[in-house]
């Protein structure tokens, strides 16, 4: 099978993230990386592929060092940053232009923006629920080195940070009985029912 690989723009963006954070954080999260992880993911070019062991290291040290509530709260921060970033905002613009600001338009382009910085790093699915407020995250066959709790709080705080880039509160709720076992976990994310109304006018 082919190496499952992340682009190494991806970890740069998450270590300079942490580099800003508030103290204490900060210094829990930069403590926790290891010296060679650092050094391998700062002597990688921007658009090289780095293996996806390297991600996942980091965000298991990032969880360790931090905290599971800190971590995710960290991920929160961070990907609600990466939204406005160049390699993803035109994902985001795109979104809402053709479904609305809400949530759901934000999750329906995730499964897109994996494809961006993964590769044969398994697959996401937006699952429509039937519901106007609530959307799933489905992750599929995640290969077997990536099934780290450090990548689903990765991918919670990153639906967390797509309910604060349209201002809308609400909650995510981590499904993953199957993730050790077959790589699959749900992440269920429900709202408001007031996001969006105003969108079209």
């Amino acid at each position: 099978m082919p190496e499952p690989r992340i682009r190494a723009n991806w970890a740069k963006f998450t270590v300079r993230c942490a580099k800003r954070a508030q103290e204490p954080l900060r210094t829990a999260l930069l403590g926790a990386i290891p010296d060679a992880l650092r050094s391998e993911i700062r002597e990688a070019g921007s658009l090289q592929w780095l293996p996806a062991r390297a991600f996942v290291e980091l965000c298991e040290a990032l969880r360790l060092g931090a905290g599971v509530t800190s971590a995710r709260g960290f991920w929160r921060q961070s990907l609600r940053e990466a939204i406005r970033q160049p390699f993803m905002q035109p994902l985001a613009r795109g979104a809402l232009f053709l479904w609305g600001k809400t949530p759901a338009a934000l999750v329906r382009r995730t499964p897109q923006a994996w494809q961006l910085v993964s590769k044969d790093c398994g697959v996401l699915k937006a699952i429509e629920s039937g519901r106007e407020t609530s959307i799933t995250l489905r992750v599929e066959e995640l290969p077997a080195g990536c099934r780290k709790p450090g990548l689903l709080l990765m991918w919670e705080g990153g639906l967390m940070a797509q309910l604060d880039a349209v201002s809308t509160p609400g909650d995510v709720v981590v499904r993953a009985e199957q993730y050790l076992s077959a790589g699959a976990a749900e992440l269920v994310l429900s709202w408001a029912g007031d996001a969006g109304r105003s969108a079209s006018g």
